[in-house]
């Protein structure tokens, strides 16, 4: 429900964009246009591409380090264990 309710505003903004241009058209309004028809684009990549992106890499980035550090760690606690026991 919320991907279509939004999809409908965007769709509507969409619209009115549109009906903006025709009833004012000039050089300055396309230009106001077109940068604001980019930004939109902008945005939906940054949603749609890179946010699924992200949060797996930073998941990765602690799995990853936890994976190679925790033997480190291990071993330096065994190793204290053991110089602990003389």
């Amino acid at each position: 429900m919320f991907v279509i309710s939004t999809a409908v505003l965007y769709q509507t903004m969409e619209y009115l964009s549109w009906m903006s241009l025709y009833r004012d058209l000039s050089a300055r309004s396309m230009f106001l246009f077109v940068k604001q028809h980019l930004k939109q684009l902008t945005s939906a990549f940054m949603f749609m591409v890179l946010w699924p992106i992200i949060p797996h890499l930073i998941c990765d980035i602690f799995f990853y380090g936890a994976l190679y550090i925790s033997p480190l760690q291990a071993s330096l606690t065994v190793y204290q264990r053991f110089t602990t026991l003389e």
